[in-house]
C-alpha cells in the first residue's frame, strides 16, 4: 500500500481483479493492525476462496487476534520459507497446514499452532530482492531521490534497514 500510495478500497479492488488463491499481508508494526483487519474483512467478503495469511512482527506477537480478525493463517517469526510451503500446499489444491512449522491456523472451530520453524541460517538461500518492481517509484521518499527499504539483518534484536536507491 505504501509503495503505491493507495487506500484499503483500492487494495481490495486490485485483490479482487487478480482473483488470487492466496493473499499475504506483512504487518511490521502495530500501526498496520486495523488496516490489515479491514483488508481481511473486505477480502473475505469479496474473495471467499482466497487463503489470507498474516506475517511480520506484529502478527507474530498477536496471532490469535489476527485469526479472530479474519486471517486464515499467521506465520510466526521468519516467513521466507514458510510462506513458500503454504503457497505450495494451496497450489496443489490442499489446505492441510498441520505439517508446516511456525504457523497458527484456523481449523474449524479451533486454532492450531504448529512447532516453531527453524531459523534460516544462510540468507544467501533467499533470492535477491526484486528491485525492478519498485524502479521509478518514490517509496517513502521526502526528496527527489527514489528510495525504498531493504531489511539487511535478521539477527534477533538487531534489525536494521538501509536506503536503497531505485535508479
Amino acid at each position: 500500500m505504501e509503495a503505491d500510495q493507495i487506500g484499503v478500497q483500492e487494495v481490495l479492488e486490485v485483490a479482487e481483479s487478480f482473483d488470487p488463491d492466496l493473499i499475504g499481508i506483512t504487518l511490521h508494526a502495530t500501526a498496520a493492525h486495523n488496516t490489515a483487519l479491514r483488508i481481511a474483512k473486505g477480502v473475505k467478503e469479496n474473495s471467499k476462496e482466497a487463503l489470507l495469511v498474516a506475517g511480520g512482527h506484529h502478527a507474530t506477537f498477536v496471532p490469535m487476534e489476527m485469526l479472530r480478525g479474519g486471517f486464515d493463517v499467521v506465520v510466526l517469526g521468519e516467513g521466507d520459507l514458510t510462506i513458500q510451503e503454504i503457497a505450495r500446499e494451496v497450489g496443489e489444491g490442499r489446505r492441510d497446514f498441520s505439517k508446516i512449522k511456525g504457523i497458527v491456523f484456523n481449523q474449524g472451530n479451533r486454532f492450531v499452532e504448529t512447532p516453531p520453524a527453524p531459523l534460516l541460517r544462510d540468507l544467501d538461500l533467499l533470492p535477491e530482492p526484486a528491485l525492478e518492481l519498485v524502479k521509478g517509484r518514490s517509496i517513502g521518499s521526502t526528496s527527489s531521490v527514489k528510495t525504498t527499504s531493504l531489511l539487511v539483518s535478521r539477527l534477533p534484536g538487531a534489525v536494521h534497514t538501509a536506503a536503497i536507491s531505485a535508479l
